[in-house]
């Protein structure tokens, strides 16, 4: 393992850092249980559509993203994603991921989350737990209000590993790692140096390719 100070460790968070996926549990504290239930009914088509590779990641969660939140004050919702850390996050972190994130830290790596959820609460957890900086899907704002689209593109497979390549060439280092724990992950997995895809009882080290015009 690099003990260089020139070094970058990118994180996925949903199900890496935390126990599980925090994107739909954001929704469910943002319009409330009631209103997210019948939401999983009326959109059951969306997530059938996406099971079987009938519609893709990004367009899938468009569809969510516009069905719950379309119209919230961008400030509003910000507000919120600070609740959801404190309220929700805290208790699905996982642990053995932390002390991982700690080991870079404490080396004077510089850390980065590279999520497919939204950021905007993402960024907050990345405050409080000292990253470097967080790469994540981004939501449209018109007028200070969400407009349901997104901003860019869904950071997840191939979109994530641009965004990590790119990030690379911004910060040139020595060595990198990444740690996932999903198929969205293994491109940027079998691109760093040194890819750990993270299962509940043990971490796989993934095989270094070579891809390009990505």
């Amino acid at each position: 393992m690099s003990d260089d100070k020139n070094t970058i460790a990118f994180f996925d968070f949903d199900g890496t850092l935390t126990k599980g996926d925090t994107f739909m549990p954001f929704l469910k504290f943002v319009v409330g249980a009631p209103r997210y239930y019948v939401g999983l009914l009326w959109l059951s088509p969306i997530f059938f559509a996406y099971l079987l590779s009938l519609i893709s990641n990004e367009k899938a969660k468009e569809v969510v993203i516009r069905y719950y939140v379309r119209g919230f004050e961008y400030d509003h919702l910000l507000r919120l994603g600070v609740e959801f850390f404190q309220k929700v996050l805290t208790k699905k972190l996982c642990s053995r991921m932390i002390k991982n994130l700690e080991w870079h830290q404490e080396r004077g790596h510089r850390c980065v989350i590279v999520s497919a959820s939204p950021a905007i609460y993402i960024n907050h957890f990345g405050e409080q737990y000292n990253f470097s900086d967080v790469l994540a899907t981004e939501l449209e704002v018109s007028e200070g209000k969400v407009t349901g689209n997104l901003q860019g593109k869904n950071c997840y497979g191939f979109e994530k590993l641009r965004l990590v390549r790119e990030y690379s060439v911004r910060f040139p280092c020595s060595y990198t790692y990444a740690y996932g724990d999903s198929n969205g992950d293994k491109p940027m997995l079998m691109w760093v140096d040194k890819g750990l895809f993270v299962q509940r009882k043990k971490i796989y080290i993934c095989v270094k390719v070579k891809i390009e015009n990505v």
